[in-house]
């Protein structure tokens, strides 16, 4: 039986997430952020961990930004074109 596991790649084919490597943390979502709409997501069930943002083709994250004001992770996004996002816990 072969060993579960996900493997994200970039159009380049460069591995931007593998499930098998720790470091990389544990997907936790994807999330389709419609246009012309801030949106804010927040992961109580997180407290004291860290949540790492990725665009869902291995892109630079423009728009989204983590903090833990509220002792738990919350990202928020600006309101700009439509686009996904990948979350890690680590």
């Amino acid at each position: 039986m072969a060993e579960p596991q996900f493997v994200a790649r970039n159009s380049a084919g460069s591995v931007v997430f593998d499930s098998r490597d720790v470091a990389a943390g544990l997907c936790v979502g994807v999330i389709d952020v419609p246009a012309s709409t801030a949106q804010v997501y927040t992961y109580p069930d997180y407290v004291g961990r860290a949540i790492r943002v990725c665009g869902i083709w291995g892109l630079d994250i423009w728009g989204a930004s983590v903090d833990y004001a509220l002792g738990y992770p919350r990202v928020s996004f600006i309101a700009s074109a439509a686009r996904s996002y990948v979350l890690f816990i680590l």
